[in-house]
Formats: structure tokens, sequence, C-alpha cells
């Protein structure tokens, strides 16, 4: 049978607001693996797979 739940409605800011602010604390903070985890999400999210990547490997 299906769910009858409803999905909460989701606001907030997107990606391209984020990603200057992550990026600005992983500049900051270069040895934070979970801020540079969180900027290739973002960059994932912003269809950016390059930067993505980089920012994983913590560049």
């Amino acid at each position: 049978m299906p769910s009858t739940r409803r999905s909460p409605d989701i606001t907030g800011e997107g990606p391209e607001t984020l990603i200057p602010v992550f990026k600005d604390i992983a500049d900051s903070s270069p040895k934070n693996a979970t801020v540079w985890a969180c900027l290739a999400w973002l960059y994932l999210l912003d269809d950016k797979p390059t930067l993505a990547f980089k920012a994983a490997k913590g560049r």
C-alpha cells in the first residue's frame, strides 16, 4: 500500500548561496574534513562535479 504521508515543504538557501560561505570556512580550516565534505555535496547539488571531486580531496 502506498504511503499517504506528505513530504515536508523544503525551503532554505540554495547551493549557489552556501558555496561561498563553506569555501571561506574550508579555506580558514583546511584540515576540517567535515567542511570539505559539505562543500563537495554543495558542488554536486550545483552540478559542478569537478569542483566536488577537488573539495572531496580537501583541496
